[in-house]
């Protein structure tokens, strides 16, 4: 006997109930793998190669530090994320307004609280990632015109990428590699030596940091600079999602680690993490438009954010370091208080 054929009802009913099973069966058998995780980097069995390198003395260095110049944007007065609520225009005349304050600061003397000297003329000033916004072409023409090597800046500038630049990777890796010689390097100012890890460090980077601190020694004071942050607003990403942060704590473990520098988020503050003292400086894109100046010696650091728009000292952290006694100070000076990272405090 010749079967009835089957509906069109019964036909999407049947076809309903496989799709089902291949999703059930899909789930249970061919459920993706976990995102692969890198190994935890350390010293264990490496050790042995630190070098025992002495410190020389004599060290008295100012840097300045500045993050995200955005270089083709517009700077806004407020960071609502929607332009049309805030007021927005070219952002070039802050980058001006930085440049002059950068060149005349010297002779303008730190707060009190940190006792009062004057500002020394800078050796480098270290740019902590985005220069640009897109990493376009004209952008970087735009940031070369002014922190170039033919913009004449009477001091070093140290930069490399941030996430910003590298939306145009070959471009900005191209430019940090025919300027710095990549985007991470290393620079030394007598004792001190500032360590560059570009946007933020991978496992491969990370490696390359291993040896670098080896060659260092455990007595000479570091300065570490990468552009992504490590905890508060906007430090949720691939740099800390994996174990890279867990690996950097370990390796800078025990080195005279004396500042973090990074940018990324465009507020200003100073937090603890792991131990070691980080500094994260605002943006003149929007209202948190400072920079900040180190100025350190054997026996101190100072770090002190100059706020462009009150024109004046905003905050300061002075510490000793090379195990040198002496009293910490960390103050908010004027204005209104900075990002509330954990662990900071007026």
């Amino acid at each position: 006997m010749k079967q009835a054929p089957l509906s069109l009802r019964l036909k999407l009913e049947l076809g309903l109930l496989i799709g089902l099973g291949a999703a059930v069966l899909g789930g249970l058998w061919l459920r993706p793998a976990p995102p692969r995780r890198h190994p935890v980097l350390s010293w264990e069995g490496h050790a042995q190669e630190i070098r025992q390198v002495p410190r020389n003395g004599g060290l008295d260095v100012t840097l300045f530090h500045v993050s995200d110049l955005h270089a083709g944007t517009e700077a806004c007065d407020n960071y609502t994320g929607f332009a049309s609520l805030d007021r927005c225009g070219p952002i070039k005349p802050w980058h001006h307004r930085l440049i002059e304050r950068l060149i005349h600061l010297a002779g303008t003397g730190f707060p009190e609280v940190a006792g009062g000297e004057a500002v020394q003329p800078a050796k480098s000033l270290i740019v902590t990632g985005d220069v640009t916004q897109d990493g376009k072409e004209a952008e970087w023409a735009a940031y070369l015109r002014l922190f170039g090597p033919g913009s004449g800046l009477p001091f070093a500038v140290w930069d490399f990428p941030g996430n910003h630049d590298l939306r145009n990777p070959a471009l900005s890796r191209l430019q940090f590699l025919l300027r710095q010689g990549g985007s991470r390097y290393v620079r030394d100012v007598g004792d001190l030596r500032v360590i560059a890890l570009g946007e933020a460090p991978d496992q491969d980077d990370l490696v390359w940091l291993r040896g670098v601190l080896a060659s260092t020694g455990r007595a000479r004071p570091v300065i570490v600079a990468l552009h992504l942050p490590f905890e508060g607003p906007y430090s949720y990403n691939w740099f800390t999602r994996d174990t890279f942060t867990e690996s950097l704590g370990r390796l800078l473990e025990g080195f005279n680690i004396i500042a973090i520098l990074h940018g990324h988020y465009h507020e200003s503050g100073f937090y603890r993490w792991k131990g070691f003292d980080v500094y994260n400086i605002g943006s003149v894109k929007h209202h948190h438009r400072d920079f900040g100046v180190l100025h350190v010696t054997d026996t101190h650091l100072i770090y002190a954010a100059w706020n462009l728009e009150f024109n004046d000292w905003w905050w300061i952290h002075r510490k000793p370091i090379n195990g040198h006694p002496g009293p910490e100070t960390l103050k908010i000076l004027r204005g209104a208080p900075w990002v509330p990272y954990p662990q900071s405090a007026d």
